[in-house]
């Protein structure tokens, strides 16, 4: 997990699978963003999307379609399977901006595409949320040096080289 003092860079520790998830016209309206080991939707199911901040409230829908955008590349440092080149991505690319919905292409006010979390996400955002505000907020807060003891506490040594070090500078 990656932790920082803004809750909007920490990351959430575990592998993720991202799904694109399309209306009955084939169009893509929402790519879902959940954890590996949470089962995958499925078309004609309903399901509830979150945010990916609080602002707003969770979302239910139901896809006709549902594509996995996510392709295992590399296994244990092997590549899985040949890379395609540049103009075999330029092509993919293009095709999947051809069944974007015209609402998403305008030039004057386009929708926005949304992109949600499944219900594990809120989860770890909140525990993620409370390791910063109880943990590491007191401890940035801290002047600098302040959570360092100068000399080990009672009962331990300090490590030989330092004690070494110590002893130099004492003379």
């Amino acid at each position: 997990m990656k932790i920082s003092e803004d809750p909007e860079k920490t990351t959430v520790a575990g592998r993720k699978a991202v799904y694109r998830l399309l209306d009955a016209d084939g169009h893509p309206f929402l790519d879902l963003l959940c954890l590996k080991v949470e089962p995958p939707p499925e078309a004609g199911c309903t399901l509830t999307c979150y945010p990916l901040e609080g602002d707003n409230a969770p979302v239910s829908v139901t896809p006709a379609q549902v594509a996995c955008l996510q392709k295992e590349v590399f296994l244990k440092g092997q590549v899985k399977e040949p890379l395609c080149g540049a103009a075999e991505t330029r092509a993919k690319v293009q095709s999947s901006l051809q069944t974007l919905h015209p609402r998403h292409k305008r030039l004057q006010e386009p929708d926005s595409y949304m992109v949600r979390l499944t219900r594990r996400f809120p989860h770890c955002h909140c525990h993620s949320t409370f390791f910063i505000q109880k943990t590491l907020r007191p401890w940035l807060s801290l002047p600098p040096g302040g959570a360092l003891r100068e000399t080990p506490p009672h009962g331990h040594r300090a490590p030989k080289r330092q004690q070494q070090q110590q002893q130099l500078s004492a003379s």
